[in-house]
């Protein structure tokens, strides 16, 4: 669409910086503005201008609403807003055609030669006639898409905007964002939200409503600064709204408190929970009432009550199946079942929960909810330290699909952290550490956000696992402590139970006892079973290696119990082989045999997590099968090896 005459006159109007500035800067964003073209020089302006004005006056006036309609726009709407009658638009058109003015798209669709053409009709309309043409084109819009405006909200708000209608322009562009949020378009949704606020009444209980609604944008695509200044406006229009609103209230106490969930002030998030379940009770609206107890109870999942998040998302549960509100009932059930992960429940009984939930999300099609569930049944499968990593990868594959398709940055970060989790438990560390840093890439404009923390633990778990000792403990400690910080305590005591296993690989077994046992007073009231189960059994290898080998054995035996009532027999396994080597070790010789030959015959052939703990159930039931002669001893080694060389092959 160049021209070297154009090309030379721009040059020359910068360097003599003599350009025109056409008055067309008024355009609205969402129109096809020219707007964020260069200037364009006098001498082809003019150039344009007359040859434009060489038209016959019905063909000026054709090209005029063209220009307002935008740069490419079809028979239909130029029919509806000039209305002209057919025998004299055809013509206009064939003469704005035969002099290049237009060119055909194919079917009823034109578009200007050059939108320089454009740019410059639509400069030589006078203002009072551009805020007429951009009604008429408005009203065009509306008439012929009747019954199916969702398609054209955002061009129709644009049209009323330039229109001088602000009212129109509002619910249009209101509209438009709501359209955007259904297709997951979050970008154009909160570009929306912003054009429907510059156009929205001076009605604060408006206002707030539409920030409410953007808040969604900001949450799922981690803009911390933007939300915050959106409940910061929030908060001072709620202080002017009289009478005072309860329902406004609770909406701000909902947006704050999942915002301090998700950056890391735990307590507040728990306080403005509360006042929104007031608020709520005192409206006693049931679906209301279903999203603040989810509300609640992952204020309280995220600071480990576990008790107490439980009877919330029951509550919420019951709730949304009275209004039929099928999201927040399958994301009770979700949290559901992530709470019976932390807190002992049975892994079929955990199953159970995520695929009533995901049934659900098929049903309705809710990709958002789908991307989130596949990611928790995923780490559920790998979970039992028994393998079945293909299956798991596909999982977080189709889970990642879905997040980046909808825009959900949150999910998708999770999904990666998790997803890197489980390469670092196949031994997989090249793939791990790609993952974790592509993960790490979304949460890294704000470091304070607490899934960055949990990736950087998940990172020096990585290093741990391939032998660099320092550079993980380093990494765990910070991830642990920035954990503490924010009041995210199962994911405190997850960090501090690496951190515990780092000392102990680096020899350190007093420093390993010290934070195993804080891990322990951590867990304790809060019902952490799983990790309680972990450190137990991590702390019975710093106490043996110690020579505690009474307190050894008590750890080993609850660390036992406590993954065998959580269904997670494998990593019983490793608590049992702790309790062979002591029994080795104090001359009960018939119970090592007896336990090491319980664990390989549970873990012999099976896909096992491929990890420096299985190692070193393996070097164990090894030295206990050679020194009784058994024939077992040599698949144990030949195991032991391959898995190891597996490991290493991946460390770069």
């Amino acid at each position: 669409e160049g021209h070297p005459l154009f090309l030379i006159e721009t040059v020359r109007s910068e360097l003599t910086a003599s350009s025109f500035h056409a008055s067309v800067r008024e355009q609205d964003a969402a129109l096809d503005a020219p707007n964020s073209l260069a200037p364009i020089p006098p001498k082809i302006y003019n150039l344009f201008v007359t040859r434009l004005g060489q038209l016959s006056n019905t063909a000026q006036r054709v090209a005029s609403i063209a220009a307002v309609i935008g740069r490419a726009f079809t028979y239909p709407v130029l029919q509806a807003a000039t209305a002209l009658d057919e025998l004299e638009l055809v013509e206009a058109i064939d003469e704005l055609w035969v002099r290049r003015i237009i060119r055909e798209q194919g079917g009823d669709r034109y578009d200007f030669s050059h939108d320089r053409i454009r740019e410059v009709a639509y400069g030589e309309i006078s203002r009072a006639r551009r805020r007429l043409l951009h009604r008429q084109v408005a009203e065009a819009l509306e008439q012929i898409h009747r019954g199916e405006l969702d398609s054209v909200a955002g061009e129709v708000a644009a049209q009323y905007a330039q229109a001088g209608d602000n009212q129109q322009a509002y619910l249009y562009y209101r509209q438009s964002a709501q359209v955007a949020l259904a297709q997951y378009a979050l970008r154009q949704a909160g570009k929306m939200f912003d054009a429907a606020l510059r156009h929205a009444p001076n009605d604060p209980t408006i206002c707030l409503n539409l920030l409410h609604e953007q808040n969604f944008v900001f949450r799922s695509s981690l803009q911390f600064v933007r939300w915050e200044k959106n409940l910061e406006q929030q908060e001072a229009l709620l202080s002017i709204v009289t009478p005072s609103d309860p329902h406004l209230s609770w909406l701000i106490a909902l947006d704050r408190s999942t915002y301090c969930r998700l950056t890391g002030e735990g307590d507040r998030a728990i306080d403005a929970a509360r006042k929104a379940t007031e608020l709520i009770h005192s409206i006693n609206e049931p679906k209301g009432l279903a999203r603040t107890y989810l509300t609640l109870g992952l204020a309280y999942w995220m600071q480990s009550y576990m008790t107490e998040a439980a009877v919330a998302y029951e509550k919420s549960a019951q709730y949304a199946r009275q209004s039929n509100d099928s999201t927040i009932e399958i994301m009770s059930l979700h949290y559901l079942a992530a709470t019976g992960m932390f807190s002992g429940s049975g892994i079929d009984e955990i199953h159970k929960l995520l695929m009533t939930a995901f049934d659900i999300a098929k049903a309705t099609n809710n990709k958002a909810q789908l991307a989130a569930l596949y990611n928790k049944l995923a780490y559920c499968r790998f979970v039992r330290g028994l393998g079945d990593f293909e299956h798991a990868e596909q999982e977080y594959k189709q889970g990642l699909t879905i997040a980046r398709e909808i825009g959900q940055r949150e999910c998708e970060e999770n999904l990666l952290s998790n997803l890197a989790l489980l390469f670092i438990h196949q031994g997989n560390y090249r793939r791990a550490l790609n993952t974790i840093y592509t993960a790490l890439s979304i949460g890294k404009g704000r470091r304070d956000y607490w899934r960055y923390a949990v990736a950087e633990h998940h990172l020096g778990t990585a290093m741990m696992q391939m032998g660099c000792l320092a550079s993980a403990q380093n990494k765990l400690i910070a991830a642990s402590t920035q954990l503490g910080k924010s009041g995210n305590h199962h994911f405190e005591v997850k960090a501090r139970c690496d951190l515990g296993l780092a000392y102990y690989l680096s020899g350190e077994h007093q420093q390993a006892k010290i934070e195993l046992t804080h891990v322990l007073t951590l867990v304790e009231g809060h019902g952490d079973l799983r990790f309680e189960a972990l450190a137990r059994t991590r702390l019975g290898y710093a106490l043996a290696a110690s020579g505690q080998l009474d307190e050894a054995h008590k750890q080993y035996e609850q660390g036992c119990t406590l993954h065998n009532q959580m269904g997670q027999h494998y990593y019983a396994l490793n608590a049992l082989a702790g309790s062979a080597q002591v029994a080795a070790h104090q001359g009960d010789h018939a119970t090592a045999l007896a336990h090491a030959q319980t664990v390989w015959q549970t873990i012999a052939g099976q896909e096992t997590d491929a990890t420096v703990e299985t190692a070193r159930t393996l070097r164990t039931c090894y030295e206990i099968f050679q020194q009784h002669g058994d024939p077992q001893v040599d698949d144990v080694l030949n195991t032991a090896c391959a898995q190891l060389r597996r490991r290493v092959a991946t460390i770069d």
